[in-house]
């Protein structure tokens, strides 16, 4: 036997599984279609958009590079960076050394560009900032000066004292640029 109620529902589903109409398969994927092309027409409008908005997906990268970068002059990023070229040194091999310098110098190329100093070389850059901003400004000049001789010559016999003057340098400098 079965419960009342429970074949009450099943006539009730019974009944309106008669009144359904079959589902046409070919209408279901034209309007598919035609809200695909609604969605395209969309999304190609928004990028458009952009596109007009931001002049170019330049200064769209750059925003999104901000965003996601960490600051160069934070205390911590700083001192992890430094630590890493300390590693590097101890390495003992000339090449990982001379690469070392030459990422200092890059960590510090990107810090004057982060503070907003403008240029598309370091020399640029150093060129442009006044001595009261920068009191080892000539120091800097010449630990540039001295990596690129570094790099250029392929023998160039590194010393511990060299690169470590050279780092010192470029750490004090950035202790200066925080003071801005």
């Amino acid at each position: 036997m079965s419960d009342p109620s429970f074949s009450r529902m099943i006539n009730a589903f019974a009944d309106i599984a008669r009144n359904q109409d079959v589902i046409d398969t070919g209408k279901l994927m034209f309007k598919l279609r035609g809200i695909g092309l609604w969605v395209s027409w969309i999304l190609i409008l928004g990028i458009l958009f952009l596109f007009i908005k931001l002049k170019n997906l330049n200064k769209l990268k750059t925003i999104v590079k901000k965003k996601f970068t960490r600051c160069k002059l934070d205390d911590k990023a700083i001192k992890g960076f430094f630590n890493s070229i300390d590693r590097k040194f101890k390495e003992n091999n000339m090449l990982i050394a001379k690469l070392a310098l030459a990422e200092t110098e890059n960590y510090f190329d990107k810090t004057l560009e982060e503070v907003g100093f403008k240029g598309k070389t370091l020399t640029d850059k150093l060129n442009g900032i006044q001595e009261r901003f920068m009191p080892n400004l000539e120091q800097l000049k010449s630990a540039h000066t001295q990596i690129q001789n570094i790099l250029d010559v392929e023998d160039y016999q590194l010393t511990d004292i060299e690169a470590n003057w050279i780092v010192t340098v470029f750490k004090e400098g950035i202790e200066n640029l925080k003071k801005l």
